[in-house]
């Protein structure tokens, strides 16, 4: 695994960003799902001053309205105060018109030599009549150093970002030609070497301010870069992507608009935001390519593969992946003593114990229980168990302060009695650092989880590297990191389609990446299909870590 990650991260060491954006057919597509403006709202005037207002309808909130009218949540609550006790259907919101210059919502653009109004259009994310409309003599073309007016849309990527999208470089490398195609693909065709693979990615970037930028925006960001990185490394072998991206705004209205546009339609993978299980749903019918694949890689809740066939759970259930990770453990500590310990409980953490000791029962080993109301103690721990045999220590609590309550009795027992002891432990504790990171060495424990990113390897070091020097700047060390994700992620969903011949459902294969392994069950034509795989982290006295996927 780490000599193909290795290679994979190597064939982009050198590229430059031009050239990077430019051969890799990009499509940016932010969606430009219609909603009224504050500045669009009709005016009325007291007290000498002027307001837009708006009517509040059933059933809307302030988060929908938020994003419909462009207006941060909190300046909504600085405008009308009333709504400290709630907002209610009927009531009218005011916003000063002096606070919403209309000229904020418009800017000036230059035109630049070789630039089309095509061009300009799609730069801008705006609709070609609209502009024209704006501009009337630009039907008839335009000039280098002509001024046409542009209205701004709130969706594009802020400035600080721009490195993101590079919309500069590629209208550079347009041809100077007023066709009605996408100008990107010009650009590259006459390179194409295979058939060309379309992927939809549908994020809630929720950019509506370019001066604003929250750290969930930068983390879908960072996913994405990560997918462009990827789709870099496999245009060296030929491969044709075009990728189209679209903002969700965290809001499943603008998802159903986005369908009504027709843009999914010819989509051979789409990728789906963030949400709840109607995310997943709404779109598995948006796109009409025989073999097309609706991917779910955020939302490891959701169930909507095993009914529709044409959707990849990347994400293992917590039922399957319970069964597995029992089935694994017992078969590799099969000669040590389950040990039951904590003075807290979790459902779910208790639900696996259970499973845990059950599994061991049947292969004819009794487990051991010690529960204790304070700190325990090497006294609790020798009154009950003979230090001359091997143990495994199940927690029945993730929790940090639970944690901390039996760990100093177990590294007690364990170099005071030189008692040969594992620890098992939960995926929060993948991200312990400090002291508590030294106690997962010194028990030797092992823990699993769906994802792991170790960056201390020399794989993970050099994307890392790359990412910075690509973007010029880190990514979000977020447990999941999405820049990991996205190219883990990218890699094997566009290999997948080569390999497939555009059905990424017939191209599926095992994989290990930097941060998530792939492993998925074969198709039926009823259901969809999961991803399997879970890894095994252990955490060695030697100051090593350990994964290994299964």
């Amino acid at each position: 695994m780490s000599h193909i990650c290795w290679i994979v991260i190597n064939r982009f060491i050198n590229m430059k960003i031009r050239v990077f954006i430019a051969t890799i057919l990009l499509s940016i597509i932010l969606s430009a799902i219609v909603r009224a403006e504050v500045y669009d709202l009709p005016v009325t005037t007291f007290d000498g001053k002027d307001y837009y207002y708006y009517e509040v309808k059933p059933k809307e909130t302030i988060y929908s309205l938020s994003h419909k009218l462009g207006v941060s949540q909190e300046d909504m609550h600085r405008y009308n105060p009333v709504l400290a006790d709630g907002l209610k259907a009927g009531s009218t919101l005011y916003f000063p018109v002096e606070d919403f210059d209309v000229s904020d919502a418009t800017i000036i653009h230059e035109v630049k030599k070789g630039e089309t109004v095509y061009g300009i259009s799609k730069t801008y994310n705006m609709p070609l009549d609209d502009l024209i409309k704006l501009n009337p003599s630009a039907q008839n073309g335009i000039k280098a150093g002509e001024k046409l007016i542009i209205k701004k849309d709130k969706s594009l990527i802020s400035d600080e970002d721009k490195d993101l999208v590079l919309k500069n470089e590629v209208d550079s490398l347009v041809p100077n030609s007023d066709s009605n195609t996408d100008v990107v693909d010009n650009d590259v065709e006459s390179e194409a070497k295979d058939e060309t693979y379309n992927v939809a990615i549908i994020l809630p970037f929720m950019l509506q301010k370019e001066s604003q930028m929250s750290q969930t925006t930068r983390t879908y960001l960072d996913f994405y870069k990560g997918f462009l990185l990827a789709a870099d490394s496999l245009r060296h072998d030929g491969a044709n992507i075009k990728i189209s991206v679209f903002d969700s705004h965290q809001n499943p209205d603008s998802l159903k608009s986005l369908l009504h546009t027709g843009k999914l339609k010819n989509m051979d993978v789409i990728i789906a935001p963030p949400g709840d299980a109607s995310s997943v749903d709404v779109l598995v019918d948006a796109s009409d390519k025989p073999g097309a694949g609706v991917v779910n890689l955020f939302y490891a809740g959701d169930t909507t593969h095993l009914k529709s066939h044409n959707v990849l759970q990347f994400s293992i259930g917590r039922d399957e992946m319970y069964a597995k990770v029992v089935d694994k453990l017992v078969s590799q500590y099969k000669d040590y003593i389950p040990v039951i310990i904590g003075s807290s409980v979790n459902r779910n953490r208790l639900l696996l114990a259970n499973d845990i000791k059950h599994k061991y029962k049947e292969k004819g080993v009794s487990s051991k229980e010690i529960l204790f109301t304070h700190d325990l103690t090497l006294a609790d721990l020798t009154s009950v168990l003979d230090a001359k045999k091997k143990y495994i220590f199940i927690p029945m609590s993730s929790a940090e302060k639970e944690f901390k309550k039996y760990v100093e009795a177990l590294k007690e027992f364990k170099t005071d009695k030189k008692a040969n002891i594992v620890l098992f432990g939960y995926p929060e504790w993948i991200n312990y650092k400090g002291y508590n990171l030294e106690i997962l060495h010194d028990l030797n424990t092992v823990i699993y989880s769906r994802f792991f990113f170790d960056v201390n390897t020399k794989w993970a070091k050099a994307y890392m590297q790359k990412f910075k020097s690509v973007f010029k700047a880190p990514f979000l060390m977020t447990p999941p990191a999405l820049a990991v994700l996205g190219f883990d992620s990218g890699y094997y969903i566009l290999n997948a389609l080569r390999r497939g011949n555009g059905d990424v459902k017939k191209g599926l294969y095992k994989s290990e990446g930097m941060q998530y392994g792939f492993d998925f069950d074969d198709a039926t034509p009823s259901a969809g299909i999961e991803n399997n795989s879970i890894f095994f982290i252990r955490y060695r006295q030697d100051g090593i870590v350990y994964r290994k996927m299964y």
